[in-house]
């Protein structure tokens, strides 16, 4: 795909006109090696003076290429100064990971124009005194912009131009949402280094985190899940299976989350499953912590989006979570939720759309596959850890809610 496959030429020519009257400068499209395909207004007289005795037209396309590159690289806007001392705004245009090209503006002073900036570019290029005095004059010409009046174009080149991408859209989000979290992952990790004594594993982080998912407070359970974060890379390193085990029992504590909360188990358990394969698939430290956070999002959207249910319901998946490894019946859990056992088994497949023996095997299942992944004993002492005590009853179960056996799910993963 090239840029012209994105839109076409009066398309990008009547966009960059429109960009270019309302913040008064050069807007250009420039493909991947900075060659100009399209642009509206005219350089000013600074750069003419520039080109002609200090640096080529081809510095200026280097330097547009290597803008470029680092906007894609960012997934958004990049303000740079040129050579010449001059600011410009980079907007990438990008898609499934290829930058197709770039729209710039530009160019501005972000200050009141004063000899020393020439002075810089007089010690790097020895310029002629006649050079230095026409660029210095037509540097009183140049508009002067705040940070804040920047900020706003590079929002105002997003909102133009983000559409014509749909998927470079998603890809520069995650790319933001990347650095962010990643950001908030070191700050964590100096609070462990700067600590005095060893750290444990925050157990009490992990309960906070699992309050903050089940109050829907996504801001708060991002923040906790970063500090985990921080903790499994400070401890044990920058290694991608130990973070990925790690990442997949939270995953595995998070769908019960939802189930407690009354989210139906076949709905969780599918979730659940793309989820390990997300993580199995996530390539990189950054791309398991953000595609963790991701789930986070999408495990409270599932439990918010439907309800909770009855308070007799909820106590009675908090009972069978709790209890799911011994021979649970479902004359034991109607009692403590004091229901009889008819009226508790209609409820319940009413509001959980499955049997209560089904729910038990769902949740059962559930717990199989964390240890599973996480390599934990044998076939059979997974069984039986979970509350079968059949093997091949266990893995008849396990392949009627995975689709394959205990131990080809097992080896799936490892691939």
């Amino acid at each position: 795909m090239t840029l012209l496959d994105i839109a076409d030429r009066r398309q990008f020519s009547d966009m960059l006109h429109s960009l270019g009257e309302c913040l008064g400068l050069n807007a250009r499209l420039i493909d991947p090696d900075g060659h100009v395909l399209e642009s509206w207004g005219r350089s000013p007289a600074y750069c003419r003076v520039i080109q002609e005795h200090v640096f080529s037209p081809a510095g200026c396309e280097k330097e547009y290429t290597g803008a470029a590159a680092l906007a894609h690289q960012l997934g958004e806007a990049y303000i740079f100064a040129c050579h010449g001392g001059l600011f410009h705004i980079a907007y990438p245009l990008s898609g499934d990971g290829q930058l197709y090209g770039a729209v710039l503006c530009g160019p501005f002073l972000m200050d009141q124009p004063d000899s020393s900036a020439l002075v810089e570019l007089d010690e790097k290029m020895k310029l002629t005194n006649r050079v230095a005095l026409d660029l210095y004059d037509e540097m009183n010409s140049l508009p002067v912009w705040p940070p804040d009046k920047v900020t706003q174009a590079s929002k105002l080149m997003h909102y133009i131009f983000s559409p014509l991408v749909p998927e470079g859209r998603q890809e520069m989000r995650r790319a933001r949402e990347m650095r962010f979290q990643q950001a908030r992952i070191g700050e964590s990790i100096q609070t462990y280094k700067a600590a005095q004594t060893p750290a444990k594993y925050p157990y009490l982080l992990e309960k906070e985190l699992i309050s903050r998912v089940k109050s829907g407070d996504s801001a708060q359970a991002k923040r906790v899940l970063n500090d985990l974060l921080g903790y499994v890379l400070f401890a044990e390193g920058r290694k991608e299976d130990n973070l990925r085990a790690r990442s997949m029992e939270l995953c595995a504590i998070l769908s019960r989350v939802a189930m407690d909360h009354g989210s139906q188990p076949e709905a969780i358990m599918h979730m659940t499953d793309r989820f390990y394969d997300r993580l199995f698939r996530s390539a990189g430290v950054e791309d398991i912590c953000l595609s963790l956070s991701e789930i986070v999002d999408t495990f409270m959207d599932q439990m918010f989006h439907l309800g909770a249910q009855p308070e007799e319901i909820q106590r009675a998946i908090r009972y069978i979570n709790q209890h799911f490894a011994s021979g649970l019946t479902l004359t034991e859990v109607a009692g403590h939720v004091h229901l009889s056992p008819s009226y508790f088994s209609a409820l319940f497949h009413q509001r959980m759309g499955v049997s209560f023996r089904e729910y038990i095997n769902q949740v059962r299942v559930e717990e199989s596959k964390r240890l599973l992944s996480l390599s934990l004993g044998g076939i059979d002492e997974v069984a039986a850890s979970v509350g079968f005590s059949d093997q091949s009853y266990f893995s008849k179960v396990f392949r009627k809610y995975a689709g394959m056996a205990p131990k080809q799910w097992r080896s799936q993963l490892a691939k």
